[in-house]
């Protein structure tokens, strides 16, 4: 098995495309209100591309903000730019989704949502009721305040890998690793057992754009904001960071190669979206279909339902 860094260095990524996604022009009038704070995509082969908020609306003044996580579904599978949803739902129950993934061998869908308190891996079962699969509780001190459960993805085995945000450290400059966890499926019970899961170390930086004299909080800092598998032994990373300065956020991508032996991943960058333009908060990742022969890889951007900031559509296409 190749490291990282020769893996990386075999592997052509280019940006294809930018483009920014407006509700006026992609979502039918009724439902423009819920458009926006994108945290999630998804692109089903040969099926529809699904965007994901982890909100319905921008709190207002003196208001309960309403958490629901809502799905835009577009069911052209060409380009996602060019799409217009055909469906927007509230995912009932369901509330700040980070990741929602399809598993094709189960033909189910699968999400991370990062609460307040708590963070938690659940399927949408039958008749669209979602079910809690596992939660990740303040007490493993593996988390802090916005910093769950991020990322999910499945890899070719279906084996089910899951993220954590920064790791639980409260101090960015003690911290040097985060945690995936890979959780097999259990083909007796045709569910996946989170009892036997496995913790794999991810080296990382928690200050990496923090001047010394910036604090590290819930949104100050680095973080992992999405995974997605790649091939058997590695996984695509996507890692954001933002420094409160009004500068942008900066966002790379890493090839992150697993070991087994270790239980630990090595990675290496594969592409910093810096070098090109000025990145949003970049929280949703997803392969898109081929073109060409060649693989596309979509990132989206969480605008968080502010006049500041758009949903940006990032499309980059990475040579097999």
């Amino acid at each position: 098995m190749l490291p990282a860094a020769l893996l990386a260095q075999r592997l052509n990524v280019r940006l294809k495309q930018y483009c920014i996604l407006e509700a006026a022009r992609l979502v039918p009038e009724a439902d423009r209100l819920h458009f926006g704070g994108i945290s999630a995509i998804e692109y089903v082969p040969g099926g529809p591309w699904i965007l994901v908020n982890d909100r319905a609306v921008k709190p207002k003044k003196d208001s309960v903000t309403d958490q629901t996580s809502y799905l835009f579904t577009a069911t052209d599978a060409g380009k996602l730019a060019s799409a217009v949803f055909s469906s927007v739902s509230g995912i009932s129950g369901v509330e700040n989704v980070e990741s929602y993934r399809y598993n094709p061998t189960l033909k189910q869908y699968f999400f991370a949502a990062e609460r307040d308190q708590e963070s938690l891996i659940g399927v949408i079962g039958e008749q669209g009721k979602p079910e809690t699969l596992y939660t990740e509780s303040p007490d493993e001190k593996r988390t802090s305040d916005n910093r769950g459960i991020e990322g999910l993805t499945f890899d070719q085995r279906n084996n089910l890998w899951f993220s954590l945000e920064s790791g639980g450290e409260t101090d960015c400059r003690k911290a040097t690793a985060t945690y995936l966890f890979k959780v097999p499926f259990d083909t007796q019970t045709n569910r996946y057992n989170f009892s036997r899961k496995e913790r794999y170390t991810y080296p990382f930086d928690a200050c990496a754009c923090l001047p010394n004299e910036s604090p590290f909080t819930g949104s100050l800092g680095n973080g992992i904001s999405e995974i997605l598998h790649y091939d058997t032994n590695t996984l695509l990373v996507l890692e954001r960071c933002y420094d409160g300065k009004g500068n942008g956020t900066s966002v790379k991508l890493f090839l992150a190669t697993i070991s087994d032996a270790t239980k630990s991943l090595s990675k290496s960058l594969l592409f910093d979206f810096n070098d090109y333009l000025r990145p949003d908060n970049l929280e949703g990742m997803t392969w898109g279909p081929d073109e060409n022969g060649q693989r596309t890889l979509y990132v989206i951007s969480d605008d968080n339902f502010s006049a500041r900031q758009t949903t940006q559509l990032i499309v980059l296409t990475v040579d097999r």
